[in-house]
């Protein structure tokens, strides 16, 4: 749901205001960013507010227009620590500096940093990206497979790994478990995951998806979203995609993840331990999702999980299947 400003040049001390379907939001989206504000920190001058939209987590999204083009400025939750918003928009600076083209690059203030703290809220800055969110179809998912492979070639520091792990995400979903009402099979499952840890690393982006993608007008991808990005197993990424061809309704789009195999292999070779622990991979996403810390357990994503789980076979066969 978004506001629209109608592009009209505010003020200096005129503060953009959130409203979503006529009404306030809630207070931990208000946050007064001002034109001048913006002109202070960024290197942009002739600053008009377009249109915010309330994201997940609580977050906003702020898009402007500027003398040197339109941008997008992110307004994280304020529970969102700097420790994290570091990492996050320092990975965005390490892939615009490694040329990677399917990422939205990242632009620093007036001091040369990342982002700036503005009241009780962290705020960066991006380069709008011109598009559409594709349809979901086998000629995108093999533009997307390259995109991905392209993106596993990428090696970064160990300064940039990714806080997503098998054992940070273990740890949750077993005190969660314990909080909640769950099937022993979940906890089971939980535990008997494979560490994961020991697999090739690359730079992932642990959340390849269309609705995190913008296609530009000439056809290419951007990836969207970058939370938890960073270093870590490349088959986190690779058992993600391949699960998620899954539908709600338990069927499985095979045509599909073949587009997406064939693209990625186009570009990276999969070493067969990825095969091997990739449906692993999926599973722990799977798993993630069916517990929340406020909804509870999830007996959809449960029952989707339990299908992955006992259904291996459908998905290697594609990562055996394609070349």
């Amino acid at each position: 749901m978004k506001s629209d400003l109608d592009g009209r040049r505010t003020r200096a001390t005129e503060v953009l205001s959130f409203n979503c379907v006529g009404r306030k939001l809630e207070s931990n989206y208000v946050m007064k960013l001002s034109r001048q504000i913006i002109e202070t920190e960024w290197p942009l001058t002739g600053v008009q507010f377009v249109k915010t939209t309330p994201g997940k987590d609580k977050r906003i999204t702020v898009y402007v227009k500027s003398n040197k083009g339109e941008c997008i400025f992110k307004i994280a939750h304020r529970k969102k620590t700097e420790k994290i918003l570091k990492k996050d928009t320092t990975v965005l600076r390490f892939l615009q500096k490694k040329k990677f083209k399917a990422s939205p690059g990242i632009l620093e203030t007036r001091n040369g940093h990342l982002y700036k703290r503005i009241n009780d809220r962290l705020v960066y800055a991006m380069e709008y990206i011109h598009g559409i969110t594709p349809k979901s179809s086998p000629k995108v998912w093999h533009e997307l497979g390259k995109v991905v492979a392209s993106l596993h070639l990428i090696k970064p520091p160990q300064s940039l790994r990714s806080a997503f792990t098998v054992a940070s995400q273990r740890a949750k979903m077993l005190k969660l478990a314990g909080r909640f009402k769950v099937e022993s099979r979940y906890i089971d499952i939980v535990k008997k995951l494979p560490n994961l840890a020991m697999l090739p690393q690359s730079m992932i982006h642990t959340d390849v998806a269309v609705n995190n993608v913008i296609q530009k007008p000439d056809g290419s991808l951007v990836l969207v979203d970058w939370d938890d990005a960073g270093k870590g197993p490349s088959v986190l990424d690779i058992g993600f995609v391949l699960t998620s061809f899954l539908t709600s309704k338990l069927k499985f789009e095979s045509a599909k993840a073949i587009a997406f195999f064939t693209g990625y292999r186009s570009v990276r070779k999969m070493p067969e331990v990825e095969k091997r622990f990739a449906v692993d991979a999926g599973l722990l996403f799977g798993l993630s999702y069916s517990i929340h810390e406020r909804r509870g357990f999830d007996p959809g994503y449960w029952r989707w999980t339990q299908y992955v789980a006992a259904h291996r076979d459908i998905f290697e066969k594609v990562l055996k299947s394609t070349k």
